[in-house]
């Protein structure tokens, strides 16, 4: 009987000693900021999303691939074709240079043309650009470089 007499024995400024409404005041507070820090991070995340999908959207229609190694390694074993039927030992710095220029000029006729950056085909991972390999080969094609002909 003397405990349930100390249990509700006000305290000194009026109230009840209460532990167990101390207790369900931290349970309120607590739930209260989990509940907003869960809704915070629900609505970022749907935030992230949105932007990735969008931005994946944006950028598959402003990025072209092109296999420029292939059309290089094409070139070098043309040359070493021709080095063999004509008994030579190199090929003139000048030949090299004119058809990686020719390249060059294309390769950016073709971004501005289509307004799209062209990247190495070999440094993209994911699926889904426009190749333009075969464009590319067509308009080398027709600067007189009838080796690379499919």
């Amino acid at each position: 009987m003397a405990e349930e007499n100390i249990k509700s024995k006000p305290s000194e400024n009026g109230k009840k000693n209460s532990s167990k409404d101390s207790n369900k005041k931290g349970v309120g507070i607590t739930f209260y900021i989990f509940a907003v820090i869960a809704s915070a991070l629900i609505v970022a995340v749907g935030i992230t999303q949105y932007r990735m999908f969008y931005f994946k959207k944006d950028i598959h229609q402003n990025i072209a691939t092109v296999n420029t190694t292939a059309l290089i390694q094409e070139f070098r074993l043309n040359s070493v074709e021709s080095l063999k039927q004509n008994k030579q030992t190199s090929i003139s710095k000048n030949e090299l240079k004119n058809y990686l220029n020719d390249m060059q000029e294309i390769v950016d006729g073709m971004s501005k043309k289509y307004g799209v950056v062209l990247l190495e085909k070999g440094a993209v991972i994911s699926k889904g650009f426009v190749d333009l390999t075969p464009e590319l080969r067509k308009r080398m094609v027709d600067r007189g470089y009838e080796f690379l002909e499919e």
